[in-house]
Parts: structure tokens; C-alpha cells; sequence
């Protein structure tokens, strides 16, 4: 399966559906995000950096898969994981953005993370590069959930101040 131009299906392929995922946040959520409450840590253009970092996330997962694509033996395990961690990925701008549903979004991250963690450690059982490219996500992903889930406490019934 060893093809020169693979990593380029792989790798387009993954950001393609970042991209999409992105459709979901730029275009008719602007209005909606910015008048709900966020924390001061949340990032300046927000949209923009959430929908951006998620691509890029993309990009390191397609990176990753053809680390497992091309190893000697079909590798099925961690290919279904991989296809979750992307599912939900791509899941949750659309539960957070377009759905406004913040704590459906939360939850999605509680499932994504531990799956992040799990097809990390079994790409490294079979491509270091693989594994070492799914890091990233993890820290965006635990950043995603704090995020998430102040925002999610900020616009709760009962919350005054815009930004805390």
C-alpha cells in the first residue's frame, strides 16, 4: 500500500473535512458566539483560532493514518479508532457552532479525548511518527474541554458577567 502519493490523499483528505467542519463555524454562527459569556482565556477571534486549530489537527491526523496505512500488515484496530477520533472531530463544531448545543459539545469531548489517548498509544505500537502526530490533539483537546465547559457554566441560568 506503499504509495508515493498516499500521504497526499491522506493528508487532503483530513484537512478536506476540516475545512468542512469549518463551514459549520465561520458562516452562520458569528452572531450567536459572540453574545454568549466566555472566560478571559478564551482565544481573541475565536472562531477563527477554534476553526483553524481543529484544521490543523486535521492535518496531523492524515499525516498519522498514512504512517498506519503503509505499515506491513493491515492494521484494523487502529484504523476504526482513527475513523471515531475523526468522527468526533468533526462532530463537534457542529454540536457547538451550528446546533448551539454546548453541553452536547462537552460531552462529545469527554468521548473524543480518551479516544485521542488510546489511538496514540496504539499508532506508536506501530509507526512512532504515527503516535507522535496524534499528540497534538491531546492538549488542544483538554484545552477544548475547559474552554467548553466554562462556557457551557457561563451561560447557564443564573450567570451575569460577560466575561470572567
Amino acid at each position: 500500500m506503499d504509495h508515493p502519493m498516499l500521504i497526499f490523499f491522506t493528508f487532503l483528505f483530513c484537512v478536506t473535512l476540516g475545512f468542512v467542519s469549518e463551514l459549520f463555524v465561520m458562516f452562520p454562527l458569528e452572531k450567536w458566539y459572540t453574545t454568549i459569556r466566555k472566560p478571559l482565556f478564551h482565544p481573541k477571534n475565536s472562531i477563527g483560532v477554534i476553526a483553524r486549530s481543529w484544521t490543523i489537527s486535521y492535518g496531523f491526523m492524515g499525516a498519522a493514518i498514512y504512517f498506519i496505512l503503509v505499515s506491513p500488515k493491515p492494521h484494523i484496530p487502529q484504523i476504526v479508532l482513527f475513523v471515531v477520533q475523526i468522527a468526533l472531530c468533526f462532530i463537534w463544531p457542529i454540536l457547538y457552532f451550528h446546533k448551539r448545543n454546548i453541553g452536547a459539545a462537552l460531552k462529545g469531548l469527554y468521548v473524543l479525548l480518551p479516544i485521542t489517548i488510546i489511538t496514540a498509544a496504539s499508532f506508536f505500537l506501530i509507526s512512532i511518527p504515527a503516535g507522535a502526530l496524534i499528540i497534538p490533539c491531546i492538549p488542544w483537546e483538554i484545552y477544548m474541554i475547559i474552554l467548553n465547559k466554562k462556557v457551557l457554566e457561563l451561560n447557564s441560568e443564573g450567570q451575569r458577567s460577560t466575561v470572567i
